[in-house]
C-alpha cells in the first residue's frame, strides 16, 4: 500500500499483543504451514484463466472476484491499523476493556479514507472525454440511449489495456461498488456518455494480474505516474492534501478551503482525546463558516449546487435530468413517443418538462437555501392546476376540464429528488455509503474464506448453477422479491461487475435490468427470503440454504483434503459446532 505501510512499521512496536492487526494467510507461525502447504492452498487462485472483458460468470471469474475482495479487506484492515492517520491517534482514546473505543477509532479512519476515495473516484471518472446524453437522443435508436448497452464501440480491448483502466486500489473499491448499483451505474454512464466504460466492466485479467497472492494490489510506475497526470491526485489516497475545495459560497461566491475531518489531534495533546463525529468534509455532519461573509456552509448547500447545475444543463444543453432516464419498471432505456401529445404527457420525462415550462430560473437565480426549499417550491407547483396544465401543454379547448396528473408523474418527481438527497455527488447515489454496505459483504466472504478452500472451484461451480436457477426465478416471479443466499450473491455481484453482459442476461431472462437493492427493510427481506427459499426448492428438488464451510463443501463434493483437516480455523470451528451459514 505504499505510504500506509510505512506508518504501519513506524507504530507496530507501540501495540500490545492483543492489539495487533490480524495476521496475513501466509503468516507460518500462525497456521503452522509448511512452504507447500500454502501453495496448495492459494492453488486455487494462483493461476487464474480470466478474460481481459467477462462476457459471462465463470468459475475463474468469481475466484479473481474473491481474490479481489480479499485485498479490499486486507486494504481496510491496513487503514484502520495505521495508528496517526490524519492525526488520529490509539492512544488519545480512553482504554475500555472490550476494546470498543479503538474499534470505533480504527472505522473512523476507515470512513475518512473511503469518503476521500469517492472524491478521487470522481476525478477519475471525469478524466474520460464525455459524449453526453440529450433529449434529442432519447427520441430515436441512437448508440447514446437505445442502443447504449447493447451496441459495444470499437476497439473495447485497446481501452481496456489502458493504463488508467487500473486506477489505485481506493478507487478501484468505489468503481466496483458503483457497479454493484446496476441501474445507477447505467444511468450514470449513460448520462455523460462513458460507452467504453459501460461495455468493459471490470478488466478482470489486468486486475488478477496486478493482485498477488497476498492480496498486494502493484502497478508499474508508469501507471502511476499516468494517474498523476491525468487526475492531479497522487496515486496513495493518503498522500492527497488533508484539505477540499469547496464550491464557492452561494452568498458572496468566496472559494472557501476546508479539512477533510476535525477529528485529528497533534501527538502531545494528551488531554485532548479526538472526537469521532467531527466537522470536517469527510466527516459526519460537515460544517464551517465562509471565510469572507461567515454564513454556515453544510453539505446541503452543496446538493442544491448539484441540483442547480443540472437544471441548467437541462435548459441550456437539453441534458435530461438524472432520474428521468431509465424506465421505471424494466430498468432499461426505451425510447420516448414519437406522437407529440403522448411525448408532452409522458410521465417518465415530467420532472423535465416541469423545470423547462414552469420553474426554470426560480430554480437557480437566486439559488434556494436548500433542497427542503426546492421540494417545497416543487410541491406547491405540483397543486397548482392551471402550472401543470402549462407544463402537460393542456390544449385550450379542455383547459377548463379537471386534469388531474398521472400518479407515474408524480413517482418520477421523487426518483429525480432521491439523486440529490444526502448525495453531494454528480452520480446517481452516494458511493461512499455504497463502499461501506459492500464492506459487509465483503467481510464475510473474507471470514468464509472459499479461496483457500480445498473444494473452490466446485464451491464456484454450485454457486453458478444456483444463480442462474435464482435468475430463472426472478423472471418467472416478476411482482415478488427473490432473496439471494451468500453463495448465489457472490456470482451475482461478480456478474454485475461485466455489466453489459449482465444486463443482456437480465433483459433475456427476466425482461428487466434487475437492480441490486441492499437497502431492504429487515422484515421485508426476511418474509421474502422465506419466500425464496421454498420456491426454490419446490422447483428443483434441493435445499436453497445450507451450510457452506469448508468441511461441508469438501463433503458435498466427496473431496475432504488432509490439508483441510490441519488448518487451525476449520478445527475449531467445526469443534464448536459454529458453521458458517449461507444466508446473507
Amino acid at each position: 500500500m505504499g505510504k500506509l505501510e510505512k506508518v504501519e512499521e513506524a507504530t507496530r512496536a507501540e501495540r500490545s499483543d492483543d492489539d495487533a492487526a490480524p495476521p496475513s494467510y501466509n503468516a507460518a507461525a500462525a497456521t503452522s504451514l509448511s512452504p507447500e502447504d500454502i501453495d496448495q492452498l492459494n492453488s486455487a487462485f494462483s493461476s487464474l484463466k480470466v478474460p481481459l472483458i467477462a462476457d459471462e460468470v465463470t468459475v475463474d471469474t468469481c475466484l479473481a472476484h474473491l481474490k479481489l475482495l480479499f485485498a479490499f479487506q486486507t486494504l481496510k484492515e491496513a487503514v484502520g491499523y495505521t495508528d496517526g492517520l490524519w492525526q488520529i491517534y490509539d492512544s488519545e482514546v480512553s482504554p475500555d476493556k472490550e476494546g470498543k473505543n479503538l474499534s470505533l477509532l480504527r472505522e473512523k479512519r476507515w470512513a475518512l479514507y473511503v469518503a476521500r476515495a469517492a472524491r478521487r473516484y470522481s476525478a477519475w471518472w471525469n478524466s474520460f472525454p464525455i459524449d453526453p446524453l440529450t433529449e434529442d437522443h432519447m427520441l430515436a435508436d441512437t448508440p447514446n440511449y437505445t442502443q447504449f448497452a447493447s451496441a459495444a464501440p470499437p476497439n473495447l480491448s485497446a481501452f481496456a489495456e489502458r493504463s488508467d483502466m487500473l486506477p489505485p486500489i481506493d478507487v478501484l473499491m468505489v468503481w466496483h461498488a458503483h457497479m454493484l448499483n446496476p441501474r445507477a451505474y447505467f444511468e450514470d454512464c449513460m448520462r455523460h456518455g462513458l460507452r467504453e466504460l459501460w461495455h468493459t466492466g471490470l478488466p478482470w485479467q489486468r486486475i488478477n494480474d496486478a493482485i498477488d497472492t497476498s492480496f498486494n494490489y502493484k502497478v508499474s510506475p508508469e501507471y502511476m505516474v499516468r494517474w498523476e497526470q491525468t487526475t492531479k491526485r497522487k496515486w496513495e489516497n493518503a498522500d492527497d492534501p488533508s484539505t477540499e475545495t469547496l464550491p464557492s459560497c452561494p452568498e458572496c461566491k468566496k472559494i472557501n478551503v476546508v479539512p477533510w475531518s476535525t477529528c485529528s489531534v497533534t501527538r502531545d495533546s494528551s488531554d485532548t482525546a479526538p472526537s469521532l463525529v467531527g466537522q470536517g468534509y469527510g466527516d459526519g455532519e460537515f460544517k464551517t463558516n465562509c471565510a469572507n461573509c461567515g454564513k454556515i456552509l453544510k453539505r446541503d448547500y452543496i446538493e442544491v449546487r448539484g441540483f442547480t447545475n443540472d437544471v441548467k444543463r437541462l435548459l441550456a444543453q437539453k441534458r435530461p435530468m438524472p432520474g428521468t432516464i431509465l424506465d421505471n419498471r424494466t430498468g432499461m432505456a426505451t425510447r420516448l413517443p414519437q406522437v407529440k401529445r403522448d411525448m408532452n404527457r409522458f410521465p417518465r420525462t415530467f420532472p423535465n418538462r416541469l423545470i423547462r415550462y414552469e420553474l426554470r430560473s426560480r430554480l437557480y437565480d437566486p439559488p434556494p437555501a436548500s433542497m427542503d426549499d426546492i421540494r417545497a417550491m416543487i410541491e406547491k407547483t405540483l397543486k397548482d392546476t392551471d402550472a401543470i396544465k402549462r407544463v402537460e401543454q393542456v390544449d385550450e379547448k379542455s383547459k377548463n376540464k379537471t386534469y388531474l396528473l398521472a400518479q407515474d408523474a408524480r413517482i418520477q418527481v421523487r426518483k429525480m429528488m432521491s439523486r440529490y438527497w444526502g448525495n453531494s455527488s454528480p452520480f446517481a447515489l452516494e458511493l461512499g455509503g455504497a463502499v461501506l454496505r459492500q464492506g459487509i459483504f465483503t467481510e464475510k466472504m473474507y471470514k468464509m474464506d472459499w479461496l483457500h478452500s480445498p473444494a473452490a472451484h466446485e464451491t464456484m461451480t454450485r454457486l453458478i448453477k444456483k444463480y442462474q436457477r435464482f435468475t430463472e426465478i426472478m423472471g418467472a416471479n416478476t411482482y415478488q422479491i427473490a432473496v439471494p443466499t451468500l453463495d448465489v450473491d457472490l456470482a451475482w455481484h461478480t456478474h454485475q461487475l461485466s455489466p453489459a453482459s449482465y444486463y443482456q442476461w437480465m433483459c433475456s431472462k427476466t425482461g428487466r435490468f434487475i437492480d441490486h437493492d441492499d437497502k431492504i427493510d429487515e422484515n421485508k427481506l426476511s418474509t421474502a427470503f422465506e419466500w425464496t427459499s421454498k420456491t426454490y426448492q419446490k422447483l428443483y428438488g434441493e435445499v436453497y440454504s445450507e451450510c457452506t464451510c469448508w468441511y461441508c463443501e469438501s463433503v458435498r463434493v466427496s473431496h475432504s483434503s488432509g490439508i483441510a483437516e490441519r488448518l487451525p480455523i476449520l478445527k475449531s470451528e467445526k469443534s464448536k459446532g459454529s458453521y458458517f451459514l449461507s444466508r446473507s
